[in-house]
């Protein structure tokens, strides 16, 4: 449905700064010495250049934008400079201005005593500042994707806010500032919210058109002081807007899988009961409706009840209050991308052709007219375990 190319000209208009922050792990070991307690990701070429002595890991990128030049930031805890270095306090941050981001990288390297390695990066933060600059954004896209190192399969996270504060996020007593939130997917409950994995190869491909970003946001909490909540909306390749953790809930609802190990919480006459999410399938059908389309959405949830509410309550009360959350939630987030953002999140044009090519032929053509016509049929399904 949407276009893989992510060229767009840049007139003659000024090209905001960019800041690319990068982590790297520290620690008090040699230079020859790798990090060991870090696990291997193939690189997604077979000619990438191995790890050397001499080199330092890239485990999370950030990208941020200021100022009518590109500005790249790096965040590099890297390897301890010498045996008497004593102090605990990492030398993280590094600037080097740029007019592309490829020059800026550059200068970063020639700035850095070690040589940077990206085949082990793990996360790509954008920053809202880059995020509303179409062309901008675009570039860094694509001097990712062409980056060799960097495997297509990074996760990439939006904020509101800037790359490099999320970055440089950390609980007391963490010593390893970027590799803590590089680590996010890993277990993502623990950061809260609802959220879903987005890899660089699939926001590529998407991004020129319409796109759903996970966002990452700083948090007051001192332990966990990032949190998992919402989502950027995409639109035309810049950002206009966002979706809230309750819209994003709804969104995650419709996509196999989306939700699977979230715990949901249903508010029974005052009681709140949380239920853990154990299995969460979605599958939608197409038909004909007039003029338009009809999709339903089958959403089925294997749910556990993890806290029973303090007022007694039948187990079928507690499904209905689910499923009736599940519902509404899922209309919300239908109502904001048809109406407000007119963006097919859902990807449905592509499902469409797998699904009923005679439909997908009739309406892809116009598809962003007939998606915000769509009628959206939620039937949600719950069984407790």
């Amino acid at each position: 449905m949407l276009p893989t190319s992510l060229a767009a000209s840049t007139g003659s208009k000024s090209i905001p700064t960019a800041h690319i922050v990068a982590a790297f792990v520290p620690g008090s070991y040699s230079d020859d010495t790798i990090c060991t307690n870090m696990s291997l990701r193939t690189s997604k070429i077979s000619n990438a250049k191995p790890f050397a002595s001499g080199s330092a890991y890239v485990v999370s990128i950030g990208v941020d934008c200021d100022d009518g030049e590109y500005v790249v930031s790096l965040a590099v805890p890297l390897l301890k400079k010498n045996d008497s270095d004593e102090s605990d306090e990492p030398h993280h941050i590094k600037t080097a201005n740029g007019k592309t981001v490829t020059e800026a990288l550059r200068k970063l390297d020639a700035k850095t005593d070690k040589t940077l390695f990206y085949g082990q990066a793990k996360l790509l933060v954008l920053g809202d500042s880059l995020l509303e600059q179409a062309d901008m954004t675009s570039s860094v896209i694509q001097a990712m994707k062409n980056k060799n190192e960097i495997d297509l399969r990074i996760n990439v996270l939006s904020t509101n806010g800037k790359a490099i504060d999320i970055l440089q996020a950390k609980p007391p007593g963490e010593t390893l500032p970027g590799l803590f939130v590089a680590d996010i997917y890993r277990n993502k409950n623990k950061f809260g919210g609802a959220s879903f994995a987005l890899d660089l190869e699939r926001l590529a491909s998407s991004y020129g058109d319409g796109a759903i970003i996970p966002m990452i946001k700083l948090d007051d909490c001192e332990s966990t002081p990032i949190k998992l909540d919402g989502a950027i909306v995409i639109k035309h390749g810049r950002m206009i807007g966002a979706l809230t953790a309750e819209e994003l809930q709804g969104y995650l609802w419709c996509k196999s899988h989306g939700t699977g190990g979230a715990v949901v919480t249903v508010d029974m006459d005052g009681h709140l009961t949380p239920i853990y999410i154990k299995k969460h399938s979605a599958k939608v059908s197409f038909e004909p409706q007039g003029k338009g389309i009809r999709a339903t959405v089958n959403v089925k949830i294997v749910g556990q009840v993890e806290e029973p509410p303090a007022k007694h309550v039948c187990e079928e009360q507690i499904k209905h209050q689910l499923k009736e959350k599940i519902t509404r939630e899922m209309l919300l987030t239908a109502s904001r991308l048809q109406d407000e953002y007119a963006i097919d999140g859902y990807d449905w044009l592509e499902l469409l052709r797998k699904k009923n090519y005679g439909l997908y032929k009739a309406h892809s053509t116009n598809w962003h007219d007939v998606f915000s016509e769509i009628e959206i049929v939620p039937k949600v399904a719950v069984e407790f375990s």
